[in-house]
């Protein structure tokens, strides 16, 4: 995934395309096999499905802005 990623973005034109990446992180309950536990699967309060990484790059966004967390 890295890879085309990589790919993508030395293609595009960043003064005219936003670029979201949003990951999908944590597997559902049905999908948790040993050693994880069910219960600490997405939609719980447990680590695996509350974090879920989002970057943007956009045009949009001053540039005194990027680079930086909010």
């Amino acid at each position: 995934l890295d890879r085309q990623v990589a790919r993508i973005l030395c293609e595009i034109d960043f003064d005219t395309t936003t670029v979201i990446l949003l990951a999908d992180n944590g597997s559902g309950k049905l999908g948790t096999v040993a050693p994880y536990v069910p219960k600490h699967a997405k939609s719980s309060m447990f680590e695996g499905g509350l974090r879920v990484p989002l970057i943007v790059r956009s045009p949009a966004i001053p540039a005194n802005l990027r680079g930086t967390y909010h």
